[in-house]
């Protein structure tokens, strides 16, 4: 049972599982260990409401949904359980999420564009234009050349080298799920005139 926490917003796990990150209404970050059930806290001047983990590193990208201000990402050693670096954001209600241990993307519901970024730089590499984010996810495929995302109108696969649309399939999906272990492998999730739809996608 988590204690301490008022109001939850968003939640992870560290890349080996060791650590639970859990963020709350007070805009702080609670870290439990479970191995010890050590726990510590810190407090950071967003509203957290996505937290995503590296992959091999005790790091997390938090994104601000606070207010109409463009809201800067933020890099936290959950491990020292300090700040220790910014994304800057050109829009309000920032997301953020790594695709694997070299790559970072970040987006905005209102704007058709998705960037690449160098996830130690924090550098822009590519971007993907012409498209649009309505939900909290993304996800790249097990070679790490492709991402696959979803809005109101459809599902598209684009390519992480040219950043060019490969293959769309018009569906209006409500979730989507990647395997943990066949990450070529994908559970959706649609409603169709009022009976819940489930498909297995391959990229």
């Amino acid at each position: 049972r988590l204690t301490n926490v008022d109001w939850p917003h968003a939640i992870a796990m560290s890349y080996d599982g060791k650590y639970l990150l859990v963020s709350d209404n007070e805009r702080i970050l609670h870290r439990w260990n479970r191995t010890t059930g050590d726990y510590q806290s810190v407090r950071i001047p967003s509203f957290m409401t996505q937290i995503s983990a590296h992959p091999s590193k005790y790091l997390a990208v938090i994104n601000n949904a606070e207010g109409d201000i463009n809201n800067d990402g933020t890099v936290c050693d959950f491990e020292k359980m300090k700040v220790v670096n910014k994304i800057p954001a050109n829009h309000r209600h920032q997301y953020y999420k790594y695709l694997s241990v070299s790559i970072l993307a970040t987006w905005n519901n209102d704007a058709p564009v998705i960037k690449i970024l160098d996830s130690q730089m924090l550098k822009e590499t590519q971007r993907i234009e012409g498209t649009s984010v309505d939900s909290n996810e993304m996800f790249l495929d097990k070679g790490k050349e492709h991402i696959l995302l979803y809005d109101k109108n459809e599902v598209s696969l684009w390519s992480v080298k040219t950043a060019q649309k490969i293959h769309t399939w018009p569906m209006a999906l409500d979730n989507m799920i990647q395997d943990t272990e066949n990450k070529n492998l994908f559970y959706s999730f649609e409603k169709k005139q009022r009976r819940n739809c489930k498909y297995l996608m391959e990229v």
